[in-house]
């Protein structure tokens, strides 16, 4: 469960896995809110797929999967 200031929570102490042992979201990292533990998955910057829209990409939904709304492109 998350708690006052924290960011997420995966019932663990270690860092590098998104949810920092101080239950802050990493940097690189996108981690989703649901509880009660908080998921999370590596962000590879500048690539289709990554959830951010980059320059020359108009969509990105966390995916390369075609006919979902956003082509394998952004």
């Amino acid at each position: 469960m998350i708690l006052g200031d924290e960011e997420c929570e995966d019932d663990d102490t270690v860092d590098e896995d998104g949810c920092s042992s101080t239950c802050k979201i990493e940097e690189d990292w996108f981690c989703d809110h649901e509880e009660p533990v908080t998921l999370c998955i590596k962000v590879e910057t500048n690539k289709c797929g990554n959830g951010i829209i980059n320059t020359g990409e108009t969509c990105d939904d966390f995916n390369e999967i075609e006919g979902d709304g956003c082509s394998n492109e952004c």
